[in-house]
């Protein structure tokens, strides 16, 4: 198997791994700069996105396609841009939750959560 790794600072460069050989190889560049941001998998695709460009909170949303080595710009996050969500994947749906912003000078935990659906590009809120 192999995994697709971005770095934690504001970068681009996206990296694949092969363990078989124990080499990395250098894939196309995400399209945005970013950091602490979330990302999780579906089958063969990575899902990228919110985080910070360092100035700026930010809610754009990204798919990887390992076989074609490109991103696709997907329907935004519809909530409040956010920093150090948590996100993973069950059943074929992604979830994002939680992070916070910062406002008024201060940092403000969030609890929302979301379930992402990548057959229809569509995000529902769930429960807090």
């Amino acid at each position: 198997a192999k995994v697709v790794f971005m770095g934690n600072d504001c970068t681009k460069d996206c990296w694949e791994y092969n363990p078989a050989n124990n080499t990395w190889s250098q894939r196309s560049n995400f399209p945005r700069l970013m950091k602490q941001g979330i990302g999780f998998s579906i089958g063969n695709k990575a899902y990228v996105g919110l985080g910070t460009d360092y100035y700026n909170p930010l809610n754009d949303f990204y798919e990887y396609d390992q076989a074609t080595n490109k991103w696709k710009q997907l329907n935004d996050f519809p909530a409040a841009p956010r920093l150090n969500a948590v996100s993973f994947s069950l059943n074929g749906k992604g979830y994002v939750g939680l992070g916070y912003i910062y406002q008024n000078y201060e940092y403000v935990g969030l609890n929302d959560f979301w379930e992402y659906d990548p057959s229809t590009d569509s995000w529902t809120r769930l429960k807090d």
